[in-house]
């Protein structure tokens, strides 16, 4: 077997490719198909939202923390693609709350209807220089970004497994239900610390004397991102080859983001940030189209995740983070779930 080869994605890069990147969204008739996408509500969740009802998707699910904001995005989608005609349905996800993501995937796996794509957008970039503890005892970052993303995952599959089971839509033959969780392009720059702390590394995340900044702390949940795809991947319903996951960047898009940012970065952020429609067409992409499992999607196509990923420190460092989150997801009264999917 070939061993896999990661790559340095530097600054200049970044900067090139946002300024000249070329790619279109795929092509698909979504027609019997639903679409799940967390922070649906707005920005680059809505964008691809958008792209999802212009492909006619016959249902599509808006999730987010706040219902009155998923029921004003549902209404608007209707605005924004007058010739759609299927249905958006609304729930409540909170990722900062174990208690509410498991209560959201027991509603969705108890659902009679399909779940053929979860676009996992949901996500936090903590405030500069803040360092906040959810409900449950961790850094709102690791939870939302990390821990619960991945509890999602692990307790959706198997409501993918069943629908991969059921008839497939004419309109998109060869189409397996897809899940794709949303990372980064600045997983190549994290440096990862912790992962040269002794004893558990979600302890070390979780610690506030190792916090080192807000922007390094993003960083590092993007490449926790990068593994949860890849530890998803090798469950029963992805090596069966019934369902896929991957991961996918979305680059950097007009966002409120820019709110916390000095005027000069600003400027620049401005000056080469994509649309949120642009950047959302690589969720198309990941979610419909054919791609290695545990594929890191980037401009539209399947590229090398960060050298450090696939490093032998990398890998022992995912391995690991893999373990303690099945440890804490063990301690939440979800066995028999986990058990389904593990």
């Amino acid at each position: 077997m070939t061993e896999e080869q990661g790559q340095n994605y530097s600054p200049l890069a970044f900067i090139w490719g946002h300024l000249f990147a070329s790619f279109s969204a795929p092509d698909i008739d979504l027609t019997g198909r639903t679409a799940l996408v967390t922070g649906g509500n707005g920005g680059l969740g809505y964008a691809a939202v958008l792209h999802f009802a212009r492909c006619n998707a016959s249902r599509i699910i808006i999730a987010s923390r706040s219902l009155t904001r998923c029921q004003a995005a549902a209404q608007k989608v209707y605005e924004d693609v007058p010739s759609y005609r299927g249905v958006v349905d609304v729930m409540e996800l909170d990722l900062s709350s174990f208690a509410n993501t498991i209560k959201f995937c027991q509603d969705l796996n108890a659902d009679k209807g399909r779940l053929d794509i979860i676009v996992a957008n949901a996500g936090i970039q903590p405030k500069p220089e803040t360092f906040k503890q959810t409900g449950d005892g961790y850094e709102e970052t690791l939870q939302v970004n990390g821990l619960a993303t991945a509890l999602m995952g692990v307790l959706l599959l198997p409501k993918l497994e069943e629908t991969a089971g059921r008839e497939v839509p004419a309109g998109s033959k060869g189409m397996k239900p897809t899940l794709s969780i949303v990372a980064s392009e600045v997983h190549y720059w994290s440096k990862f610390p912790q992962a040269n702390a002794p004893g558990s590394l979600i302890d070390a995340l979780n610690d506030p004397a190792q916090f080192v900044d807000f922007n390094e702390r993003y960083q590092v949940s993007k490449v926790l991102s990068v593994f949860i795809g890849r530890e998803l991947a090798k469950l029963p319903a992805v090596t069966s080859g019934k369902v896929l996951v991957n991961s996918v960047n979305p680059g950097m898009c007009q966002s409120a983001i820019r709110d916390n940012m000095g005027p000069v970065i600003a400027w620049i952020f401005n000056a080469i940030a994509w649309s949120a429609e642009k950047g959302a067409r690589n969720f198309l992409y990941s979610s419909t189209q054919p791609t290695m499992p545990g594929a890191f999607i980037h401009h539209c196509r399947e590229t090398p995740v960060s050298t450090f990923v696939v490093s032998p420190k990398g890998r022992e460092t995912q391995e690991k983070y893999w373990k303690e989150c099945l440890d804490i997801f063990r301690k939440l009264g979800v066995d028999s779930e986990l058990d389904r999917a593990l």
